[in-house]
């Protein structure tokens, strides 16, 4: 963790400040497709079979997704999500 804070830390050196946290998650805990509100996150997934999912912008159909939209209705062509592996390192 000390090290992608590291890493991180070298991408952003206009961010005044890095906050680090490990967060203990259960199976399916984003079942939702959400937008996050943070200038940059890296995430890594250490157990389970698939790690974060994730698409382009233009896969999105952003009304759905802000007026609670169901997953089928907010991605707009689900062959073009992706996932990284267990133990890779997303950074968006």
């Amino acid at each position: 963790a000390c090290s992608i804070g590291c890493v991180v830390g070298l991408m952003c050196p206009w961010a005044p400040h890095l906050e680090l946290k490990i967060v203990l998650h259960g199976e399916n805990d984003c079942v939702r497709w959400h937008q996050d509100r943070f200038a940059g996150r890296a995430i890594v997934s250490y157990t389970g079979l698939a790690a974060t999912e994730y698409t382009r912008s233009s896969n999105v159909d952003f009304w759905e997704l802000e007026n609670c939209g169901k997953n089928e209705h907010i991605i707009k062509d689900a062959k073009e999500t992706r996932a990284v592996a267990v133990g890779d390192i997303l950074f968006m």
